[in-house]
């Protein structure tokens, strides 16, 4: 089997779908099975992954490019959100394996597998579509799976992680620091490619800045934290499989569906990027987290929802799919 990949990411749009995909891309090379990761975005993408890795094309308004280009491919996964209901019924008639990863159920698609790790129940199952539903499917990066260290619990809540994705579009991260009292804790902050403010924030001695860490000094910062404040992306999955407790802002409406689950799971949902209360929330949500014991049952219930097997499964039904 052959596969391609098709996916986007900028500093506008931010870089999930590519760190997603990417995890997808790098098991079929574990199996040695032939791919190519195809990606509409800018120079920013070699801050994430080797450059040697993907092919820089913009694909999304040119359906005849990716027609030509599946001639001789089995298998076309595609996570976007910029593809219509047409473009999606092409591929559909075009290639023997179609995959569409879709958290938010954009399309009614009328075949192919669909890759949703939401828990939102679905709304249509028509007979010619195969749904992979569920946080079983979530798809995470390897250093995320193969790290066995144990999540440990401070006893006291010191060490604080921002993280707001690969752009940051809210400027969150500024923002988030003009709340914190960074006096009372030492904060690291990851800086994405597309993030574009970093001379603008206001750094102390309490405050260390990390941009575009790979994602091994990624999950390192994650296991050193005793507390995530982040929005509600990708960076959910990964910090769950880790165990880390953390404060969620909602950066965008399609993080919706994450950020119901996972708040109902040990997170803390602090607000919209733009709620009146946000600081009042963060400041509330610091004295609950403040306690050992609120940050143990936390963990607890994340590192029990994501098993890290979710790559190895997606591909698995892609092997056995029959239209």
């Amino acid at each position: 089997m052959k596969v391609k990949i098709f996916t986007e990411g900028d500093s506008e749009k931010g870089f999930g779908h590519i760190v997603r995909c990417y995890a997808l891309y790098s098991e079929f090379k574990t199996r040695n099975i032939p791919v190519e990761l195809i990606i509409e975005g800018n120079d920013d993408t070699a801050e994430l992954i080797n450059k040697n890795d993907y092919k820089l094309i913009n694909w999304t308004n040119n359906l005849k490019y990716v027609k030509k280009t599946l001639s001789e491919t089995q298998c076309a996964i595609f996570d976007s959100y910029n593809i219509n209901k047409e473009f999606c019924n092409e591929i559909i008639n075009s290639v023997k394996v179609p995959v569409f990863i879709d958290f938010i159920k954009r399309i009614e698609y009328e075949g192919g597998l669909i890759v949703d790790a939401s828990l939102d129940p679905l709304k249509y199952t028509p007979y010619n579509v195969k749904i992979l539903k569920g946080y079983k499917y979530a798809i995470l990066r390897k250093d995320f799976l193969t790290n066995n260290s144990k999540k440990i619990i401070s006893n006291n809540l010191t060490q604080i992680l921002l993280t707001f994705g690969g752009s940051d579009p809210r400027n969150l991260t500024d923002k988030i620091l003009n709340i914190i009292p960074s006096k009372e804790f030492e904060i690291d902050v990851i800086i994405g490619p597309g993030y574009n403010k970093s001379q603008n924030l206001k750094i102390n001695k309490n405050i260390r800045i990390h941009t575009s860490p790979c994602a091994k000094d990624i999950v390192n910062l994650v296991l050193k934290a005793d507390l995530a404040i982040t929005s509600g992306g990708q960076t959910l999955f990964e910090i769950a499989k880790l165990g880390l407790p953390a404060i969620v802002i909602k950066a965008a409406e399609n993080q919706n569906n994450n950020i119901a689950f996972f708040c109902s799971k040990g997170l803390h949902y602090a607000g919209s990027w733009n709620q009146e209360k946000l600081k009042e929330n963060i400041l509330e949500a610091l004295n609950k987290f403040s306690s050992k014991e609120e940050r143990i049952k936390s963990s607890i219930k994340l590192t029990k929802l994501i098993d890290g097997k979710g790559s190895s499964r997606v591909i698995d039904k892609i092997l056995s799919y029959e239209k």
